[in-house]
């Protein structure tokens, strides 16, 4: 189920059709890779609703995609879905690191997300 401090346009489905928050799919995903209710294999999850414009992000061996407003910006809804600290936390686009100021959603892209125990330079 979704928590309920979860906006509904962060509710995600696993290909085994649960549904719940992103940062409940995001923990679930990063440590076993399983449905936490069926137990089902899962390395993906997408919004449980139709979204216009989503990104696809990459992390832990797991893809996620995410309904996002055009020019959203990524680091803040990173931060939120996966509660990494914003100093911790490196977004990757066709191999550049994006700066944080700079980085916004473009419908379609495809990001991978690194994060550290320590804070990132």
């Amino acid at each position: 189920a979704v928590c309920p401090s979860s906006p509904a346009a962060m509710a995600l489905s696993l290909p085994c059709s649960h549904v719940m928050c992103a940062s409940c799919a995001a923990s679930a995903l990063g440590r076993t890779r399983r449905c936490p209710v069926c137990d089902a294999t899962a390395t993906s999850a997408a919004p449980a609703e139709p979204s216009a414009s989503t990104v696809v992000i990459k992390h832990n061996g797991a893809a996620f995609t995410l309904g996002v407003v055009d020019d959203e910006p990524l680091y803040p809804l990173c931060v939120s879905v996966w509660r990494y600290p914003a100093g911790r936390v490196k977004l990757i686009s066709r191999g550049t690191v994006l700066k944080r100021e700079e980085a916004r959603a473009v419908p379609g892209m495809v990001l991978q997300l690194m994060a550290s125990s320590g804070a990132i330079e």
